[in-house]
């Protein structure tokens, strides 16, 4: 892929070539399927190398400009460099998945989602997109409806439910499309949508969509990987509490047991009772480090994990309220369904035998965590009293259900 980019930066500088000074080698996006969405973020790390991780007799020299990766339905993991899980930073990235793949039927490239970063000061951001009655081979034109090749596999996928070819197609032009318009050319009109795919909606196939976002202006509160102490957050001086729930932190698992865990820390709340909490108390010095601006934004990941009543056909979502409270007691509510959608606990029904759907995949249920980006300022639309330059604490009051199970991640101001 690498090699690839030289070619073109041969033919854009050689005036013989057709190509000569009509190709843009400042602004470079690398885009790839299935395994090439394992190459791209490959090919984005190995960019910024001087040897390969693999063998020092190979020297790199590429250093393109790189500003943007696309990975549609990737693999994660079958190449490690150096026996490490690739890693990259500072570069736009976007995952597409969808929710019916039969091949990469864990959303494994959620883990490289995780493990992409940006540096402080910069202004890149990653966004992804879980597309429920998307399969693994309708991304493209010749995979077609069938991911398990052969009569067999073929007879034992329940394809009914799946997008039309063109559908799924569709989902991924326009995402494909605003992407590059957005991190190429600075067309920030599309911007709004990766942050929450209902911008998008009147474009898309009907279906049911979860997005997740970040970008290098995010300041973490607490991911919930620092440590094992329930009682503190990420940053220093902030602390943790719950009423009326038992919660922990675990590691987010896939559906196939045979890959369970995907390096990412969650919280996991079990509710017991109704009008329980989950508390996060913030110190000045927190204040100081987060230096909330008129335009801040809480943003918090979430997804309802409850199995138990995804079995039980109960498809109740778990909203819940938030409430801010600052240093002088003055307090506010929002309510979390306004911001976006939370989809109650969705399964997918892989097989039409529940034994090769539980062999093979794992069973058909996979929590996906979507992104709630709330303003501050709604905060004090809703209590003007209430002063968000002296926030003192952020509280998640769980009063529309008695029990159920949610994972919270990536609590932080963008």
């Amino acid at each position: 892929m690498l090699k690839h980019l030289d070619a073109w930066s041969s033919f854009n500088s050689d005036k013989s070539n057709p190509f000569y000074e009509k190709v843009d080698m400042d602004n470079i996006a690398l885009m790839g399927h299935s395994r090439g969405g394992d190459a791209v973020t490959t090919a984005a790390l190995f960019n910024t190398l001087t040897k390969s991780p693999d063998n020092s007799d190979i020297s790199f020299k590429f250093n393109y400009k790189i500003k943007s990766v696309i990975a549609i339905a990737p693999s994660y993991g079958q190449y490690r460099p150096a026996d490490k899980f690739t890693k990259i930073k500072n570069v736009n990235y976007l995952l597409l998945q969808g929710a019916n793949d039969d091949d990469v039927s864990n959303f494994s490239g959620r883990w490289q989602y995780n493990n992409v970063s940006f540096d402080k000061d910069t202004d890149y951001f990653k966004s992804l997109l879980y597309i429920y009655k998307a399969n693994h081979g309708q991304f493209n034109t010749v995979w077609g409806d069938t991911d398990i090749p052969g009569t067999i596999g073929g007879w034992l996928l329940d394809r009914k439910p799946l997008l039309k070819a063109s559908e799924q197609q569709e989902v991924a032009k326009v995402y494909i499309s605003a992407f590059l318009e957005t991190t190429l050319k600075n067309n920030q009109s599309y911007k709004p949508m990766f942050e929450n795919y209902q911008y998008a909606s009147k474009w898309l196939p009907k279906s049911a969509y979860i997005n997740d976002y970040q970008d290098s202006k995010f300041k973490t509160i607490s991911n919930f990987e620092e440590d094992q102490d329930l009682t503190t957050g990420s940053l220093k001086g902030v602390t943790l509490s719950g009423r009326n729930l038992s919660y922990s932190e675990k590691n987010q698992g896939f559906k196939n047991p045979n890959n369970a865990f995907q390096d990412n820390s969650v919280l996991s709340i079990n509710l017991k009772k109704a009008d329980s909490s989950y508390k996060i108390d913030l110190s000045e010095d927190v204040l100081k480090t987060l230096q909330l601006k008129t335009d801040s934004k809480l943003s918090l990941s979430v997804a309802s994990n409850d199995e138990a009543s995804y079995k039980k056909g109960s498809f109740d979502s778990k909203y819940f309220t938030i409430k801010a409270t600052d240093k002088n007691g003055n307090s506010a509510i929002v309510k979390l369904e306004n911001y976006n959608i939370l989809h109650p606990s969705i399964g997918v029904k892989m097989s039409k035998l529940y034994f090769f759907t539980k062999g093979r995949f794992g069973g058909d249920f996979e929590p996906v965590l979507q992104v709630f980006n709330i303003p501050l300022k709604d905060f004090k639309a809703a209590n003007s009293n209430f002063n968000t330059d002296n926030l003192k604490s952020i509280e998640f009051v769980f009063d529309k259900d008695k029990q159920g199970n949610l994972m919270i991640d990536d609590i932080g101001i963008e």
